[in-house]
């Protein structure tokens, strides 16, 4: 049907904006990522009506549906045992259906998103670059301002969260969108505009904003992948030899980085490594099947020794994949290793999935320590990052005409031998 092969660019930009200015919160019950889950209702439509039409190969598709499948069946319903009472009842897969719906919404509509994302080609999913940057602009603009008031302010009553960083309540949230937008700026200046100088000077204005706001480790992080993205799409003669280079230098400043500076969260290392094991005892009584899709709060505190209980409330478990693994067991864990190994499978398809590959990796690695796929923001981002990495690619000359396209209207052309005599006769 032709209304799901023509995706709208602009309510995709939309919603790309929305996200990154009002989805910056991490909590629970938060009236703003509703409102996006809301946005997002339309994308989802279309998304899974265009299933089996859109750019996605095979074994990216049943990666959705499987993943829709985990989500739907936490309200299956299963005979359980009241505690105490010893008696069976009829419940819910998930002993707790509303976290489990509360978190379902909200991954679906990232699920949504991507599901729109891939109906389009790969020009048109690369022109949605731009609009992360009008976010990441927003983003920088409201920090600046900020840092004009005070080193340290909070703005509380504009969102319904406080508001500490940019637009974000986590400042470390907030230096993860910064590095992951670096690979994209990376591909729209250096491949797309030719201009490296661009590039370098962007960069710089990054990292001396994320210095200012106080985030050593995302200052550090960001140099880091800066370096690696300029080196490895800079135009140089010995690409393979450059692009090792590049590797081996991010991956010494990204170990140097968390040795200096660790990872910067409001969590000392030794609180975070509590929350791990903690995390870790519970996944031993529920790696199978799970505790059951956004009960972590609640399994929590039942594996805490009351020796290392933390000041901290919980929320998350620092690691967005021991809290997957937590709460969706065996599944949750499959899902995880296929999603990686297709990103594996189709990362070097283009220049513009090489940058979002880098992003992806990222936001994959400062998961590790903390829960930045806990918003709604940088959510939205990766389901973009994932489309551009695993649909087909369909433009291989997309880079190519993207610098035709700038090539002034008087520049002369050289003709073809026969257009040429044909002039002359």
């Amino acid at each position: 049907m032709r209304w799901i092969e023509k995706p709208s660019l602009r309510y995709a930009g939309a919603v790309i904006i929305l996200a990154l200015i009002l989805g910056g919160g991490a909590g629970q019950g938060i009236w703003t990522d509703h409102l996006l889950e809301l946005a997002l209702i339309p994308a989802l439509f279309f998304g899974l009506a265009g299933l089996w039409s859109n750019r996605l190969d095979g074994p990216a598709r049943l990666l959705a549906i499987a993943f829709l499948l985990v989500i739907f069946i936490q309200f299956v319903p299963v005979m359980r045992t009241i505690p105490l009472i010893g008696e069976r009842a009829i419940g819910f897969w998930s002993p707790a259906p509303q976290k489990s719906l509360e978190a379902g919404l909200f991954a679906i509509a990232g699920l949504g998103f991507f599901l729109y994302v891939a109906l389009m080609s790969e020009r048109e999913r690369a022109r949605l670059v731009p609009y992360f940057l009008i976010g990441l602009f927003v983003q920088a603009t409201v920090a600046v301002v900020q840092l004009s008031f005070s080193h340290s302010v909070t703005v509380t009553g504009v969102l319904p969260f406080d508001v500490r960083t940019g637009l974000f309540a986590n400042e470390n949230h907030f230096s993860t969108l910064f590095f992951a937008m670096i690979p994209l700026l990376a591909y729209s200046l250096i491949v797309r505009r030719e201009s490296v100088l661009g590039y370098v000077a962007v960069c710089l204005l990054m990292v001396g904003i994320l210095f200012a706001v106080g985030s050593r480790a995302g200052m550090g992080i960001s140099s880091a992948i800066a370096v690696l993205s300029l080196i490895w799409f800079a135009p140089v003669r010995n690409k393979r030899f450059a692009k090792v280079s590049a590797l081996v230098i991010a991956a010494l400043g990204l170990v140097s980085v968390v040795w200096i500076f660790g990872s910067s969260s409001s969590l000392e290392g030794d609180q975070r490594w509590i929350l791990f094991v903690t995390t870790l005892q519970g996944i031993k009584d529920h790696w199978l099947a799970g505790s059951g899709l956004g009960t972590f709060t609640m399994i929590y505190p039942t594996y805490e020794d009351a020796e290392y209980i933390i000041g901290t409330y919980a929320n998350h478990a620092h690691n967005d994949y021991l809290e997957i693994i937590l709460e969706l067991g065996l599944a949750g864990g499959i899902l995880l290793i296929g999603y990686f190994v297709l990103l594996f499978r189709a990362a070097f398809r283009s220049e513009l999935s090489q940058a979002a590959f880098f992003s992806i990796a990222a936001i994959c690695l400062h998961s590790i320590v903390d829960y930045p796929l806990r918003t709604m923001a940088l959510t939205i981002m990766l389901a973009y990052l994932s489309t551009l990495v695993l649909a087909r690619r369909e433009d291989p000359e997309l880079e190519r005409d993207g610098k035709a396209e700038r090539r002034p209207r008087g520049s002369s052309r050289r003709l073809s031998p026969a257009r040429s005599r044909t002039s002359h006769s």
